[in-house]
């Protein structure tokens, strides 16, 4: 519902703990503004393979490089979403860590 809310191009950041879901209908109401998705994560790489084809797909291992890389597919006026649809207790004690880490690191803090 993230995706399909937008509106403007939005490069996607997409991973966390794998829970199993089938992420091939992450992308089908989103259309082609979708610059890219930036894939991380212990689920990144089945994310990726999921969405081979529909977009752009960028692989990136932790949340940290998953920001990097979108910074580096971002376009003036686009919007870079954290949408994970994923646990994030890979790398994090909960959504709220995560959400927080993504504010810091978005607005180029450490």
């Amino acid at each position: 519902s993230a995706l399909a809310s937008r509106d403007r191009p939005v490069v996607v950041l997409l991973g966390g703990w794998d829970m199993g879901e089938d992420y091939g209908d992450i992308l089908p109401a989103s259309g082609p503004d979708v610059r890219a998705a930036i894939t991380y994560g212990a689920a990144g790489a089945r994310i990726a393979r999921a969405l081979e084809g529909a977009v752009r797909v960028v692989r990136a291992e932790a949340l940290e490089d998953a920001v990097g890389a979108a910074r580096r597919e971002v376009r003036p006026g686009d919007a870079v979403l954290l949408a994970p649809a994923c646990s994030s207790f890979d790398a994090f004690s909960g959504y709220e860590e995560r959400g927080r880490r993504f504010v810091t690191l978005a607005r180029g803090g450490d």
